[in-house]
């Protein structure tokens, strides 16, 4: 394949631009798509910009949108239509454009799906939208019933000032409330790269109330807008507010929530679909980390070795770094031509859904046939040097990011210190009966299977006064060492106070119970005591009844080892919810 691309000042500048294409064109031999982002925003000057480039080339694809500004030769390019041609010689683009002001989202998503599944050996999917706070997720999730490896990426469109004149178009239409929808198939390769560079900042929330799919009305039960105007002062959403989005992992994949607007009730609205549940940061802008996610990308560019590029950045990046752009951007055009425009929003897929997001910076990268034996070496690029005011940024960002490393580590420590008993390493009795009651309250509310053992080291008293307090703090220790290595990570060990300890068991039936029981005994009786005898443990072993109360439960556990312990001791006794008593016999 061969790209080239051409940026317009004017109208008048088409006719160079289509004498620079023709060079490479071979009518009727190749499959042309020709990519225009574009800075005019009138639909007659759309509509004869199209008409000029189809009289040149009849065959080719057209597929355009309204940008923020266009990026060409490693530099951004404002009040410029960037416009690049793709000739393919063994592969297939085609193009449809849909209108949703006209017919619900999930019929145009299966309308989309059923073009896709139309084009054989499919490689990949484009997607330019306008967006006007729509759901798009409908349309989405009908294409993500594609294959997983299909990768799919796109932007929304924009203008310089957020104004009236937003479109998509192709040669046959142009669309305010439209989806471009632009497809790859046959030989061609595609992957595609998505970088942000932005950290998580503070506390995470979680969403905790939405008004659709694209107003959060709450996080942590709090109006959304109250954290913006507690952290950052304000909540109104101009540049410098939008280059504190939030963030959410997806996938080991951060993607970026942008606020547009605060609602007066506090909600907050934004351009990307969110859910109750989802878990939420704030996050800022850091050059190093712009930087660094902008390296390991071009690692993976250079291993594809690319023929051609086109990529998709979220204009608040042009904001956040401003000249500084042109050195991220300029790495990219050193393995070939890397045009692209300025959006209000992306689209990724990861692990086969598409997502959207913002902040990012993504590459979709092509190339016919396979990789080079003998890949093409790159010259070494220059470092990045930031400006003053953004290498200003990314010292407070370094010692931010490292300040709330400590805190969190302090945090995580003092949270351990609160929940586990100090000695052992074990939770405490306060955190144990916590659990129990979360535990309780799932077997009455869902009906799930929840079991408990209460334990007591027989003659533990005894060892302390015959050989010494040192001796009875070391087998307390080795004790709890046995239930943290015996014990699933989805139970609970507890010290429930001196030497008695509590073990959760959630989902375990009484049988089950009684087998983890009897191995904990047995384990317990490889602790040799200085007078060659072996510890024992009494343990009483109970389940949950959907009908009984929390204190009845925490009754029978204790009424269960009451009975081994005045039975003889080294015994494990199960008292069930008749209370009926059987004993597990020793080996």
């Amino acid at each position: 394949m061969l790209q080239i691309s051409h940026c317009l000042r004017s109208l008048d500048d088409i006719e160079s631009c289509i004498r620079l294409f023709a060079a490479s064109y071979v009518p009727g031999k190749q499959s042309i798509l020709i990519s225009i982002y574009t800075h005019w925003n009138k639909p007659e000057t759309i509509r004869e910009m199209t008409r000029l480039f189809c009289a040149a080339f009849p065959e080719a694809e057209i597929a355009g949108m309204t940008t923020a500004g266009g990026i060409d030769n490693g530099r951004m390019r404002l009040h410029q239509t960037v416009v690049t041609i793709q000739f393919f010689e063994k592969s297939d683009v085609h193009t449809a454009i849909y209108d949703f002001s006209q017919e619900p989202m999930e019929d145009l998503g299966e309308k989309a799906r059923s073009f896709c599944q139309r084009q054989k050996d499919l490689s990949a999917l484009l997607l330019l939208m306008t967006q006007r706070c729509y759901d798009f997720e409908p349309f989405l999730t009908a294409l993500d019933k594609l294959g997983k490896d299909i990768p799919i990426c796109g932007g929304y469109a924009h203008t310089y000032r957020n104004e009236d004149g937003i479109y998509v178009f192709t040669k046959d239409a142009i669309l305010s409330r439209g989806i471009l929808l632009v497809t790859f198939s046959g030989d061609v390769k595609v992957m595609t790269t998505s970088v942000m560079g932005w950290q998580p900042l503070g506390r995470t929330m979680t969403i905790t109330a939405i008004d659709g799919p694209l107003v959060i009305r709450s996080l942590d039960h709090k109006p959304a807008a109250y954290f913006y105007q507690k952290y950052l002062h304000s909540t109104d959403f101009g540049k410098r507010e939008l280059l504190f989005p939030l963030v959410r992992s997806r996938h080991q994949v951060q993607l970026s929530i942008l606020p547009l607007e605060s609602r007066s009730d506090g909600a907050l609205q934004t351009n990307v679909f969110s859910h109750v549940g989802d878990q939420v940061q704030m996050a800022y802008g850091d050059p190093d980390q712009v930087i660094l996610s902008s390296r390991e990308a071009l690692g993976h560019i250079e291993r594809f070795a690319p023929e051609g590029m086109l990529l998709i950045s979220c204009v608040t990046r042009r904001y956040f770094l401003k000249e500084d752009v042109n050195q991220i951007l300029s790495a990219y055009s050193d393995f070939c031509v890397a045009p692209g425009g300025y959006v209000n929003g992306e689209l990724i897929r990861i692990a086969g859904k598409t997502q959207a997001t913002n902040m990012t910076l993504i590459s979709v990268c092509f190339r016919e046939g396979e990789v080079p034996l003998v890949a093409a070496t790159r010259k070494p690029h220059a470092p990045v040097v930031l400006g003053e005011a953004l290498s200003t940024i990314q010292r407070l960002a370094t010692f931010v990011t490292e300040t709330t490393k400590e805190l969190a580590e302090t945090q995580k420590q003092l949270s351990f210190a609160a929940s586990h008993d100090s000695f052992t390493g074990l939770l405490n009795r306060g955190s144990i009966e916590e659990m129990l009651c979360r535990c309780h309250k799932d077997t009455r509310a869902r009906r799930l299977n929840f079991s408990a053992l209460m334990i007591d080291l027989d003659t533990f008293k005894h060892i302390n006064d015959t050989f010494g307090h040192n001796k009875g703090d070391e087998v307390i220790r080795e004790v709890a060492a046995i239930m943290k290595r015996m014990i699933r990570p989805t139970d609970f060990a507890g010290r429930w106070g001196g030497d008695e300890f509590v073990i959760l068991l959630p989902g375990t039936t009484p049988p089950s119970a009684l087998i983890v029981a009897s191995r904990l005994q047995k384990a317990f009786r490889r602790i040799q005591l200085p007078d060659r005898s072996f510890l024992t443990a009494s343990i009483g072993c109970t389940t949950a009844s959907p009908e009984e109360t929390e204190a009845g439960f925490y009754k029978r556990m204790d009424d269960a080892l009451y009975l081994a312990k005045e039975g003889g001791r080294n015994r494990i006794i199960l008292l069930n919810a008749e209370h009926q008593v059987k004993e597990v016999t020793q080996d």
